[in-house]
């Protein structure tokens, strides 16, 4: 599996460059965001038939992410999402979805539970790991 990072280092050993902090602005976030671009598998149930496709990633964090992907995906549907590059499947809740060009969606997602090491991110921002007590900043 191809991963193409955009200002992230991983496992093909780039220079990282999160993007913005965390906590400014209106644009507040849980977890600091990193541009990271690899396929991943989605799932999901719909009227009883399992849909299965492809997405590339956009943006990540600790707490979900953004993908493009020509599955439609509805605000507040859940679906699953796979990684291949570990083997890791998070059940995840749609929290926007558009139209971004011709045949694809561009989707906001939450993890049900954060979950920081779905992404294969060698040195993840500060805010990603899991601080004494066993609760993230909400």
């Amino acid at each position: 599996m191809q991963v193409e990072l955009v200002g992230a280092r991983a496992t093909d050993e780039k220079t990282p460059s999160p993007v913005g902090p965390a906590m400014s602005g209106d644009n507040r976030r849980r977890s600091e965001r990193v541009m990271l671009r690899m396929t991943m598998i989605i799932r999901v149930d719909a009227e009883g038939q399992e849909i299965r496709g492809e997405a590339e990633t956009q943006v990540v964090n600790a707490h979900g992410g953004l993908i493009r992907t020509k599955v439609r995906l509805m605000n507040g549907q859940t679906f699953r999402i796979s990684n291949p590059k570990n083997g890791l499947e998070e059940s995840c809740r749609v929290v926007r979805s558009e139209v971004k060009e011709a045949e694809y969606y561009s989707v906001g997602f939450e993890f049900d539970r954060p979950s920081p090491n779905f992404w294969p991110i060698v040195f993840p921002p500060a805010d990603w790991v899991e601080p004494v007590g066993g609760r993230y900043r909400s």
